[in-house]
């Protein structure tokens, strides 16, 4: 009994039990449609805490509408100094040409003329603070 209440707890472990009774037919159909909408919250409600969690993990930048993640990235990159072929490098791409275009995205989102204006822009929302991933190499 312990191990299928602890199997009710894991959404997963809810649909292995759910198939286990439907199988030995101990479960009216009624109570199958409920344990399958209760399965699906559960499935649904792990999925979004996951990905939400994962997103905040990568990055740990903020939410700024208007720029994706990677321009975010870039951004917090330019106001930390680096050059373009520094910016390439922490993105994994060989090429600086991905890096200035990440920047001249930035640019003209934001409306912006200079890297200067994209650093200090950087700076006010946040993303300079200190992380694994920024720290100096």
């Amino acid at each position: 009994m312990k191990a299928a209440i602890h199997e009710l707890r894991d959404p997963l472990g809810l649909v292995l039990a759910a198939v286990t009774l439907i199988s030995a037919r101990l479960v009216q159909p009624d109570l199958l449609i409920a344990i399958a909408a209760a399965a699906s919250v559960l499935v649904v409600k792990s999925l979004a805490a996951g990905l939400l969690s994962r997103r905040r993990l990568e990055a740990n930048l903020p939410v700024i509408p208007g720029l994706t993640r990677r321009e975010l990235e870039v951004a917090r990159y330019v106001g930390l100094g680096l050059s373009n072929k520094e910016i390439a490098t922490r993105l994994g791409k060989r090429s600086e040409r991905t890096a200035d275009a990440h920047v001249q995205h930035i640019l003209m989102k934001l409306e912006f003329h200079s890297r200067a204006q994209i650093a200090v822009w950087a700076a006010d929302h946040g993303l300079l603070r200190e992380t694994k991933e920024s720290a100096p190499r």
